[in-house]
């Protein structure tokens, strides 16, 4: 599989990057069980929060729910309070496309659909195109679907947001330890 050739070439030419610390979007490639990392289902249940005080200091279970109608949902809340407390960076001085396992290079800019994007200016599109819906009290927390996200990108899918938003997964999964290579 050529993808799992140019993961495994990412992960090698970044110092041997752990398989702990990768994510795939199981909607897309099917490479998960090759590479024994995690896996992001977008439209599944969200991620429980544990309550990490102690019993007798603890109001209510160990683990809760908060609210959203999907991880999706609850990581994209998460991305947006993580960038308004300017706790979320992008390093656009080394960004890289891998379009196969010869091919990579170091871009500013790419285009798409035709139309020529700096990286930033891509990242901030796709950002500032997630919407939450409005939820009546009690109704769970919902931002817009990805059809709707990709047609308010005039059809192309917000792959860098969602990387960005899948990152968040990460503060909910207990870290394993996997040998490199």
């Amino acid at each position: 599989n050529s993808i799992l050739k140019v993961i495994k070439m990412i992960r090698v030419l970044y110092g041997g990057i752990p398989t702990s610390n990768i994510i795939i979007d199981q909607d897309g490639i099917g490479v998960k069980d090759f590479l024994e990392c995690h896996s992001f289902f977008g439209g599944s249940a969200e991620n429980e929060v544990i309550n990490e005080a102690a019993v007798f200091d603890r109001v209510g279970p160990r683990k809760e729910r908060r609210g959203f109608v999907n991880k999706r949902a609850q990581l994209y809340y998460l991305l947006a309070e993580k960038v308004n407390e300017a706790k979320v960076s992008v390093d656009l001085e080394n960004v890289w496309y891998h379009k196969d396992e010869l091919n990579s290079q170091k871009v500013f800019s790419i285009k798409l659909q035709g139309k020529e994007y700096t990286i930033k200016d891509l990242i901030k599109e796709e950002l500032r195109t997630v919407r939450k819906l409005k939820s009546t009290p009690g109704e769970k927390k919902r931002i817009i679907s990805k059809d709707e996200h990709k047609n308010a990108l005039g059809g192309r899918s917000p792959d860098h947001s969602d990387m960005m938003m899948m990152r968040g997964q990460f503060e909910f999964i207990k870290k394993k330890k996997y040998l490199r290579g």
